[in-house]
């Protein structure tokens, strides 16, 4: 074992869903719920500094509903080192839930050692029928011209999800 989560009650992540990405010999990953507001995190965990050491989980990331929140996707990076994936929930339009039904977000790497990661919500979904999805579940690639492809498990045409694509 590398590490267990605390629990939904903490600070810590919980409940981790979608698939680890490695990046730079350094696993990052989602959990849908505990972090500050208990709206799940994007973390990352460490590798020891000595071999046989203990690895160490950070939160890069807590949600708090507007911003997005229950994240069940895996991440991805771009060439410039920012992390993209999606939330389930939240977003702050809509009417799945409380807070929305799902973002696409950005994760900036600091500038200066030590400090937070900056967000950027990049889509929000607002189920309202037409050509807009809900609830983003799977992760999201980049397809030409660096376009981030993605789908959700509801909304659309017919309400039963579906494909969408970013335009950075």
């Amino acid at each position: 074992m590398l590490h267990a989560f605390a629990g939904p009650k903490t600070s810590d992540s919980a409940q981790p869903y979608g698939s680890l990405t490695l990046h730079d010999g350094i696993l990052y990953g989602t959990a849908t719920a505990g972090g500050e507001h208990n709206w799940g995190t994007v973390l990352q965990v460490v590798p020891p500094a000595v071999a046989g050491g203990a690895w160490t989980e950070n939160v890069l990331f807590s949600f708090d509903g507007t911003n997005g929140g229950f994240p069940t996707a895996n991440v991805i990076f771009d060439k410039a080192g920012n992390l993209y994936s999606t939330t389930y929930e939240g977003g702050g339009v809509g009417t799945c839930y409380l807070e929305g039904c799902g973002t696409v977000f950005k994760l900036t790497p600091p500038a200066t050692q030590g400090a937070g990661w900056t967000e950027t919500v990049l889509h929000s979904f607002p189920n309202t029928g037409g050509e807009d999805g809900s609830r983003p579940t799977g992760g999201l690639i980049f397809g030409r011209n660096d376009v981030l492809l993605g789908v959700t498990s509801g909304g659309g045409a017919g309400s039963q999800g579906t494909v969408f694509g970013i335009v950075p």
